[in-house]
């Protein structure tokens, strides 16, 4: 950077912000963003935010250069905005860079840079801000955004699936009895049939609904989520197209879960055929199981508990979901598919069981690059 650095401008630009060691080094040590002080070739100050992200101290920093700390190509990008900095005697826009650190663990940062004079010396100081710090605020408050529009989503969902399913209830009752008072030759007696199945049917889907929106009954008790995962699969293995690999990979102990089987059962049923039918007949699906001790629980949802958890896994090679999509994937009704092939309630019900046992459902996709993998 020492020779991309035009030296000559910075030292004819006018002079900028007049800081001290003395007076301002202090006040700069307080701020909780990387701040570096340097001119062409050394460091002439760093705060002890800086000296955290790099893992070292400012003794250390001092006499190196900046670009010592960057990577090849964040001290390409810097060289440029500090030339620009240098001829606009002003500051340069904002630039991402990879800090380097002393063990060669690696920090993205948005540094803007500006020209300043330190102790009378022209020179340029580096305002940092941690984008690992702003990039996880913004996925925890995507996370908060997802789960208060999906509880939202839920209690209407809940209110409408209570009130069909009475009136099903209704319907299924007073056909129950025409039935009853019908004699076996009557020729209205396969209408009656259509109407008691297409109940049953639409009762089904309420009681997906209810799932999704957590007033689901559920029987409670301990089981191991390898034992579901086992049968799911041997299910599969005699519906889904033949080149379709399954590819399991489950916990070598049984992974304990507190909850209702059934439910779990058709969760991780869901999770698969939505899997098989993104592959298009081909693919690999692949089933993992583990347990997993969660730390920050917000990273999977904004409700989670630090705690040790049950894990499963469902992946797949199709063609995979742009964000639009992604966004969506777990309201009632939404569904990519063709008009009259799917429900779109397949993966709510998976959300709404997962949380209702006290989990979350962390979904991960990008479409293939190519597009190759679409039906």
């Amino acid at each position: 950077m020492a020779q991309q650095w035009n030296n000559e401008a910075l030292a004819n630009a006018p002079a900028g912000l007049a800081l001290a060691a003395a007076r301002d080094g202090a006040l700069l040590d307080l701020v909780g963003s990387p701040i570096a002080v340097f001119d062409a070739r050394e460091i002439l100050y760093a705060n002890e935010t800086l000296c955290d992200a790099l893992g070292c101290t400012a003794a250390e920093l001092r006499g190196t250069s900046f670009a010592a700390w960057l990577t090849e190509e964040s001290a390409d990008k810097a060289a440029a905005a500090i030339d620009s900095a240098a001829r606009l005697a002003g500051s340069a826009e904002r630039c991402d860079l990879q800090l380097r650190g002393a063990g060669g663990a690696q920090r993205r940062v948005s540094c803007r840079f500006v020209l300043v004079t330190w102790d009378g010396t022209p020179a340029l100081a580096a305002f940092c801000a941690d984008l690992e710090n702003r990039l996880r605020n913004r996925a925890m408050e995507d996370h908060l955004r997802q789960s208060q529009k999906m509880e939202a989503v839920g209690r209407l969902a809940g209110g409408i699936a209570h009130d069909m399913n009475n009136l099903l209830g209704a319907i299924m009752g007073f056909a129950s009895v025409v039935q009853a008072e019908m004699s076996p030759s009557d020729r209205l007696q396969g209408d009656v049939r259509h109407i008691l199945e297409s109940c049953r049917k639409g009762r089904d889907l309420t009681l997906n609904l209810l799932g999704f929106a957590r007033r689901g009954k559920y029987r409670m008790e301990q089981f191991s989520l390898n034992d579901r995962a086992e049968e799911v699969v041997t299910l599969l293995k005699s519906t889904i197209p033949k080149k379709i690999r399954i590819d399991v990979r489950l916990a070598a102990r049984p992974v304990p879960v507190y909850g209702d089987p059934a439910q779990i059962h058709h969760a991780v049923m869901n999770l698969c055929l939505n899997a098989v039918d993104a592959m298009c007949g081909s693919g690999v699906l692949t089933i993992t199981s583990d347990s997993v001790v969660v730390e920050d629980g917000a990273a999977y949802s904004p409700d989670l508990a630090p705690g040790r958890y049950a894990r499963l896994q469902v992946t797949d090679t199709g063609a995979g979901m742009d964000r639009d999509v992604m966004s969506m994937a777990f309201e009632p009704f939404f569904t990519t598919k063709p008009l009259g092939q799917g429900s779109g309630l397949g993966l709510s019900m998976v959300y709404g069981t997962a949380v209702n046992h006290g989990g979350a459902v962390l979904l991960e996709s990008a479409p293939s690059p190519d597009n190759s993998r679409r039906c």
